[in-house]
């Protein structure tokens, strides 16, 4: 009985400050746009968040393995002894990141559906049905998360358990009007946290580049050296552009050596030094030139995984930057649609700005998926 109360108290509150703040006059038209337009919004800021949660998979699957490998090192007689309580707690008790994430966005989504039910003029039961669907999403919002051995509290949670306190103290209050401009900054913090998620986002994203670039580079290294080896063993014409229908040591070590100069973050004392004249040795046969274009042409394989990863990292950041921007332009059009008419422009042209924000982090995001 009491949250039916706080309910239709609450359809209300939204009515009276759209009457106060003038959002009848907003055509129905207009402020569908809008909605539409936040719901491309929400659908490619999820698509974000999807991925993220594919990086965080990967990164988990790293240091499993190297968790593994170091138990398979230390494996010695005391280690019957091992005790961790952060091994003892199943992460399946708590709402994982991303799920958290994608019930603020629901939140998000089903504060505009109220308000559109009220500046479309639906019926009472209609806004109440979709006031109904705010508050009960609010009540039932994960309210911990585990870090570590720990159940902590989530920033998403506390902007969830603010904003329900708010709407239902002032609307218990009859303080209608009140009650929307109370719950709007907190309704707005869920855009602030998932604004700040880039930065970390990024940075996952990064690191699982850093990982496989080192992996790669290391590789290439031992593959520079095995060539720096193998072509000691031979002998070196004193003229290292000398006739032969197989090729030279020398072009290789040059075909080589240009591979780590286009890499645009190889050092230059990891370049291969040039091989002096040496009249012993081996004969430098057509097969042993083979077997060394074959290790340079690994190497450059491997140079070429290295630039397919930056263009990747290249076109994540610009799925983050505009990630950023789309989320900030919906902060704007829940500030300025709050604004009284003759202060704000039309639901129309807010949706077109939002709706082009839109677009172009979906673009940005199918640029980084033909990348990888």
């Amino acid at each position: 009985m009491k949250h039916a109360h706080h309910t239709a108290s609450f359809v209300m509150t939204i009515a009276m400050l759209c009457l106060l703040l003038g959002c009848s006059r907003i055509p129905t038209q207009e402020f569908a746009s809008y909605t539409s337009a936040f719901e491309r919004v929400r659908s490619v800021g999820e698509e974000v968040l999807l991925d993220y949660a594919l990086q965080v998979e990967a990164h988990e699957e790293i240091e499993r393995r190297a968790a593994s490998a170091d138990r398979e090192q230390d494996a010695e007689a005391s280690d019957r002894f091992h005790f961790d309580v952060a091994e003892l707690t199943d992460p399946s008790s708590a709402p994982d990141d991303v799920g958290v994430r994608l019930r603020a966005w629901q939140v998000l989504g089903q504060y505009n559906e109220a308000l559109a039910a009220v500046a479309q003029g639906r019926s009472a039961d209609e806004i109440a049905a979709s006031v109904d669907g705010l508050i009960q999403t609010l009540q039932t919002f994960p309210s911990h998360t585990v870090v570590g051995a720990a159940m902590q509290v989530t920033p998403f949670a506390g902007a969830a358990k603010l904003a329900l306190e708010l709407i239902e103290r002032e609307a218990a209050a009859r303080r209608f009007a009140q009650a929307v401009r109370a719950a709007q900054p907190a309704i707005e913090r869920f855009l602030v946290l998932l604004e700040d998620d880039a930065q970390s986002f990024y940075n996952i994203r990064k690191g699982l580049h850093d990982l496989a670039v080192d992996e790669r580079s290391d590789r290439m290294n031992d593959l520079a050296r095995t060539v720096a080896r193998i072509a000691a063993e031979f002998t070196i014409p004193v003229e290292q552009g000398a006739d032969a229908d197989h090729g030279t040591v020398h072009e290789i070590i040059n075909q080589i050596n240009e591979t780590f100069s286009a890499s645009p973050d190889w050092p230059q004392d990891g370049l291969l030094p040039s091989l002096p004249a040496k009249a012993s040795g081996n004969a430098y046969t057509k097969l042993a030139h083979s077997q060394l274009e074959q290790l340079a042409d690994e190497i450059e394989r491997h140079a070429e995984e290295i630039r397919g990863l930056d263009d990747q990292l290249l076109a994540y950041r610009e799925v983050m930057t505009l990630y950023v921007k789309s989320i900030r332009q919906t902060r704007q059009a829940l500030l300025e649609l709050a604004l009284p008419p003759r202060q704000q422009r039309t639901a129309q042209t807010i949706a077109n700005e939002l709706f082009a924000a839109a677009m172009q982090l979906k673009r940005a995001i199918n640029d980084y998926k033909q990348a990888r």
